[in-house]
């Protein structure tokens, strides 16, 4: 009997999987994160999308962090500037709700072009979210509770109209 238990937990263990990869981390509040390969939608508006995704990310230097990615489509038929305000909740306290200046993003595509955030320091961070730390070396800091996006916005580049649309 033992030799069938360890030769089923053999073939298991050895049998090819096809399914994605997903792994999952707890956040402060206690709810789960799964990182899976497919983006989730945040935004979705006339002439723009923003989607985002949580990744386990080792950067060049400094300790394994978990960030969500954001990705931004322009989906009108002209050259834009989209932009946004990212409001971020770390352990429950709002840390940039009084300052939409230093986190107002934008990025620049032309019609139909999109643009995703990677793990990395040197990448474009206006598309990064710090999360939270991984790293077995360093367990501290602050834990991302909640996020959004507000004040999305359109602008035609070269054009006099501006499409606002709040969120």
């Amino acid at each position: 009997m033992r030799k069938i238990i360890i030769l089923s937990f053999l073939s298991f263990l050895l049998s090819p999987t096809f399914a994605q990869e997903k792994m999952i981390s707890i956040n402060a509040l206690g709810k789960q994160t799964v990182y899976a390969a497919a983006w989730t939608n945040l935004v979705s508006n006339p002439g723009f999308q923003i989607d985002y995704k949580f990744s386990k990310c080792d950067p060049e230097i400094g300790y394994d962090q978990e960030l969500i990615l954001l990705k931004v489509k322009n989906t009108s038929a002209q050259k834009a500037t989209i932009s946004w305000h990212a409001i971020l909740y770390y352990n429950g306290v709002c840390k940039t709700c009084d300052y939409p200046e230093e986190y107002t993003f934008s990025v620049e595509l032309n019609a139909n072009e999109e643009i995703e955030g990677v793990c990395g320091i040197y990448e474009k961070t206006s598309l990064q979210i710090f999360s939270k730390f991984l790293d077995d070396r360093y367990t501290g800091g602050s834990r991302l509770s909640d996020f959004h996006l507000k004040n999305s916005t359109i602008t035609p580049v070269n054009a006099a109209t501006i499409n606002k649309i709040n969120n």
